[in-house]
């Protein structure tokens, strides 16, 4: 079964899921009741996308966006940089030059915004 191939991924902590959504109650329940379940198409996009990571050996970049704001986040929450790099599997050089990418990104965006137009 393929999601059987997955579940070491899962279960030494390297697959992440939000504190809140509006769908993890569901997603959550159909995962572990798989395969006895009424419904596998989270259960089988799952271990897909996540043997599809495995094969190419590198995390596609949608997911690498999201854990490095997601590390942004917890740095907002109070961890601490050397925390909030080692949750999102990260070191901590490479969360703060994201912080930094970003907040040169919004400045950028912000003076191009309030700068009068030109013609």
């Amino acid at each position: 079964m393929r999601f059987n191939a997955q579940t070491a991924t899962i279960e030494n902590g390297f697959v992440y899921l939000p504190r809140e959504a509006s769908w993890l109650a569901d997603y959550l329940h159909e995962i572990t009741t798989f395969p006895g379940s009424k419904y596998d198409d989270q259960a089988d996009s799952t271990s897909q996308a996540l043997a599809w990571i495995t094969l190419n050996g590198r995390e596609p970049g949608l997911l690498t966006f999201y854990r490095f704001e997601n590390g942004l986040k917890l740095l907002e929450e109070g961890y601490s940089l050397e925390e909030a790099a080692a949750k999102i599997r990260a070191t901590p050089e490479e969360l703060k030059a994201w912080a930094e990418r970003r907040r040169k990104k919004f400045n950028k965006q912000v003076s191009t915004l309030i700068s009068p137009s030109r013609k």
